[in-house]
């Protein structure tokens, strides 16, 4: 088990770095959901465009409501997310425990968010246009249907999401997955390839020009009516890459021209550039990724580039990975501090040895396990390494327990996970950060304050 002297790591445990919102949760009963998308077909009440600039207005400070509204929102959110993560790891538990007939992974976290979806737990239901309450600038997201669950891109399937205005289809939000020859040119503007005839989305693809029409068509009507549209940047697994996909949403962006020319199959595409939006908080750190597949010969850059200052190993080479600090205001570093990877205390300071559990295995039953009975007679974690449900305090096996380090009730004796970074702010001195995708419950570090 874990000691008292541990309780501040499970304060990290708490953090979701799929990241922030909230919202009115709206159900129209003539939704429908297809197939094998889930596109939302339902009718909205779009407003004017001058009402519709004036509840953008709501976010000119820095891109986010700062009340108490907001704060709601992103809690709401936040438990809608969190419900989710505990339905997908039940779902993989008992697809896992199915002897024949096992169902893709993939399905998996569709069928989560559709459980939700009936419970009446998505947010955001009818969200048309501007920033999606409750979600932030920089908020990342394991999979492309949690998009959808809080209200920023409601089509699974499809990069571009649009409502019907006044029978006009007008986009609300895309998503640049990486899978077409979208083209950065600044931090602040980028090219974005339209919809159809690519055939490294589907190998069924029609190779064939582009037509201006449906998902298309619509981000063209957004530019000519001054409509302004999320952007998310999807990257998904690339085989051999050690990492999650995730989504990180950036923004909202006007369309600021529209073209058509010949792409890398020969075939006529639909060009656009869209800007981004003045007003909103700065992309400070914006990962530069390269999406590489089998079928294609080179990379697709899909996010911005930045430059930073790599200084130093914080950790001095303790942990297995290191720990850079990045300083793009001025020259300073941090403070001289001395970083330990294990509890030090005083000479005077008797420690009592606790109490372990006597499990040989990897304490796969909780009935012969005292720890799990600490735990309410379960054990805290999933087969991720993920907080299954939010207590209090959490009891994991420990160093006096006699069940091997590959035990799943150890998570956080065996160091750093991810990647981490020390970074210099403008007016709140150092903080922590990390572009890895960090689902909820993950334990992060052991820290001391």
């Amino acid at each position: 088990m874990i000691d008292i002297r541990s309780l501040s790591v499970f304060k990290c445990l708490r953090v979701d770095s799929i990241n922030n919102f909230r919202p009115s949760v709206r159900q129209n009963n003539g939704n429908t959901v297809q197939q094998h998308d889930l596109s939302i077909n339902h009718k909205l009440n779009v407003p004017k465009i001058s009402s519709i600039y004036s509840r953008c207005e709501w976010f000119s400070n820095g891109g986010r409501i700062i009340d108490g509204e907001h704060i709601q929102k992103r809690k709401q959110v936040r438990e809608t997310l969190k419900h989710f993560a505990y339905e997908y790891t039940k779902l993989l538990r008992e697809n896992k425990a199915e002897k024949q007939g096992r169902r893709s992974k993939r399905t998996i976290n569709i069928k989560a968010a559709m459980i939700l979806r009936k419970q009446g737990k998505w947010v955001n239901f009818d969200w048309a246009f501007g920033h999606a309450p409750g979600v932030e600038i920089g908020d990342q997201f394991r999979f492309k249907v949690q998009l959808a669950m809080v209200g920023l891109h409601h089509k699974n399937l499809k990069g571009i999401d649009y409502v019907n205005i006044n029978r006009k289809n007008v986009a609300t939000s895309i998503v640049d997955s990486g899978l077409y020859e979208n083209e950065t040119i600044s931090s602040q503007k980028f090219i974005y390839v339209g919809q159809g005839g690519n055939p490294t989305v589907s190998v069924n693809a029609k190779v064939e020009d582009q037509k201006l029409q449906r998902e298309n068509l619509a981000l063209k009507n957004s530019m000519d009516l001054g409509y302004s549209v999320r952007v998310i940047y999807g990257r998904p697994r690339v085989n051999g890459e050690n990492t999650e996909g995730k989504y990180i949403y950036y923004g909202l962006y006007t369309v600021t021209r529209c073209w058509q020319e010949r792409g890398p199959t020969g075939k006529y595409v639909f060009k656009f550039e869209l800007q981004r939006n003045l007003g909103q908080p700065e992309l400070t750190q914006l990962v530069n990724v390269n999406h590489i597949y089998e079928n294609v010969n080179k990379a697709t850059k899909s996010t911005m580039q930045t430059k930073f200052v790599m200084e130093y190993d914080v950790s001095q080479g303790k942990e297995n990975i290191p720990i850079p600090v990045i300083n793009e205001i001025d020259d300073e570093r941090p403070p001289p501090f001395t970083y330990i990877t294990s509890m030090q205390y005083p000479d005077w300071y008797y420690i009592i040895r606790p109490q372990g559990c006597s499990c040989t295995s990897r304490c796969s039953t909780f009935e012969q396990c005292s720890c799990a009975s600490k735990n309410g007679g379960e054990f805290p974690f999933n087969p991720r390494s993920s907080i299954l449900k939010e207590k209090p305090l959490v009891h994991e096996c420990g160093p006096y327990c006699k069940c091997p380090p590959s035990c799943k009730s150890k998570v956080s004796q065996h160091g750093l996970r991810y990647y981490f970074e020390v970074f210099k702010t403008k007016s709140k001195g150092w903080g922590l950060r990390s572009s890895n995708y960090i689902a909820p419950g993950i334990f992060i570090c052991e820290y001391i304050r």
